[in-house]
């Protein structure tokens, strides 16, 4: 089954998600085509840095495995971003993510206060949701994120915390940027029942812009409660392995809205953002 075809029939029998899913692409088309338009009637507005946005890290805050992104830990150029996520994964739907984000920074320093607010919908199950607290900082060369989120899954009945450090690189070369993007990560789930797991994963994306396209390469994993076999270290490290590669493509200067793919070793995930 194609993608396009999962997607056809992930809106006809999940019609809930479907119309949230509906209502923030319209009002993502809505605010590209607002930047479109500011952009041809002020030519002469200034571009801002393409520091422009904190990742979905955060958003995947309920699993192990959280996909890269470009300008991890880095705030967006506006005070709000709608995050939203089609994630396959081998199954036979995919699931959505809906990530409201906010950014506050009210003396403009750089430094501020990071909010999220996760909505997880997965076909046939009970969504998961929860919100994260944390703290942004820019320097001269890329800025740094350090998050709480907490999530909770209806359908696992677990709640996970997940405290996660982010860090921004993005020295320029010639007409472009460097990008560099270290990130770890703890994660605890603690089931309804009391029982208890947890896991540390790190992972690191490269990539390099010119102009609005970018394209970089991501790896990640993760280990669990530690071993001292060597051998179980690293069958945990290939089995948690997860590589791939990264486009996105800006679709205005300001580096407002954009789309995105990942394309990795466990599945395919397409991804659009708006800021406002």
């Amino acid at each position: 089954m194609t993608i396009l075809q999962k997607i056809r029939d992930w809106r006809k029998n999940h019609r809930i998600a479907s119309a949230i899913f509906e209502g923030a692409a319209v009002f993502t088309a809505a605010n590209v085509a607002g930047a479109t338009l500011d952009a041809l009637v002020q030519p002469q507005t200034q571009i801002v840095s393409p520091v422009s946005d904190v990742v979905a890290g955060v958003a995947d805050a309920i699993i192990p495995q959280a996909h890269a992104d470009f300008y991890d830990g880095a705030r967006g150029p506006r005070k709000y971003q709608i995050d939203q996520r089609l994630i396959f994964d081998g199954s036979n739907a995919p699931t959505y993510k809906l990530l409201p984000k906010l950014f506050s920074d009210d003396d403009g320093d750089g430094t501020g206060i990071f909010g999220v607010a996760p909505f997880i919908y997965t076909p046939k199950q009970k969504p998961a949701m929860g919100a994260g607290v944390g703290v942004f900082h820019g320097f001269d060369l890329g800025s740094l994120l350090a998050v709480l989120p907490v999530v909770h899954s209806l359908e696992g009945k677990t709640t996970n915390i997940n405290p996660t450090l982010y860090v921004t690189l993005m020295p320029k070369v010639g007409e472009g940027y460097i990008l560099i993007d270290p990130r770890v990560s703890y994660n605890l789930g603690i089931g309804d029942d009391g029982s208890l797991s947890h896991n540390v994963n790190a992972g690191l994306t490269l990539g390099y812009q010119h102009g609005l396209v970018i394209v970089g390469v991501d790896v990640n994993a993760g280990l669990g409660p530690s071993c001292k076999d060597a051998s179980k270290i690293r069958q945990q490290l290939k089995d948690s392995l997860e590589y791939g590669g990264i486009v996105r493509i800006d679709l205005d200067k300001d580096h407002s809205n954009w789309l995105q793919t990942y394309a990795t070793n466990k599945g395919v995930t397409l991804a659009w953002r708006t800021n406002f």
